[in-house]
């Protein structure tokens, strides 16, 4: 059954706008059934012409994590970055940080603006797809430095070079991962992570690509979860 998110309720009907109304037209499912999203609820609608969606029933489902993991990935090739996007939205990622480190050599230029509304029109598109409750959020790409600040209460940094053992660490939904660059992580930076009390988690003995490390990740937390 199709999904949308909506922002407007009057009563006992959502406004849908444009981009669901588009949908709908493509799909010729406006004679059907569908799913809103309003404020992380679900509700089983119908069509009502011209704009609107008739609330038969709200739906008792969550499938959101106790709270709201975090991941903060460096700036990569656009195909690789909007990959983990959709993978991220995919494993239960509440917010999705890009950062600039040493060794990105992706440059995003004078329209990171444009850049941050297409990445959350992807993310939304996902969340729906992915059944999720609410949408993501994608910041504005940071500094490195200003990642190591964030606040949670379990910090990991992935890294290829390191033999710590990952079995040993604890996964929570109340957690920032940290990504780096094709390049990988410098000796200084990783060790900038651990003086604030970021965990290391090892990518073994096979250099992973960043979208891999990534998967690689967030899979631990799902199944730890």
């Amino acid at each position: 059954m199709h999904r949308f998110f909506v922002f407007e309720k009057i009563n006992n009907y959502f406004i849908l706008d444009k981009r669901v109304l588009q949908h709908l037209k493509v799909i010729k499912s406006r004679n059907d059934k569908f799913i809103c999203v309003y404020q992380e609820k679900f509700y089983l609608t119908k069509f009502v012409f011209p704009n609107k969606a008739e609330i038969i029933e709200e739906l008792n489902l969550n499938h959101e994590f106790k709270k709201q993991p975090m991941l903060a990935i460096a700036i990569l090739k656009t195909k690789a970055f909007e990959f983990i996007l959709q993978k991220a939205v995919e494993l239960g990622v509440a917010k999705i940080i890009p950062f600039y480190s040493k060794n990105v050599e992706q440059k995003l230029g004078n329209d990171i603006d444009k850049k941050v509304q297409r990445w959350q029109e992807m993310v939304l598109h996902a969340a729906q797809q992915s059944f999720r409750n609410i949408i993501p959020k994608v910041e504005k790409p940071i500094k490195f430095h200003e990642v190591l600040n964030i606040e949670k209460n379990f910090k990991f940094i992935a890294h290829e070079k390191e033999n710590e053992e990952n079995s040993q660490l604890l996964f929570d939904s109340d957690s920032l991962f940290l990504i780096g660059p094709e390049g990988g992580f410098t000796e200084d930076e990783i060790a900038k992570a651990k003086a604030k009390n970021f965990k290391v988690i090892s990518l073994g003995k096979r250099i992973l690509r960043s979208e891999t490390a990534a998967m690689f990740c967030l899979a631990r937390l799902k199944e730890n979860s």
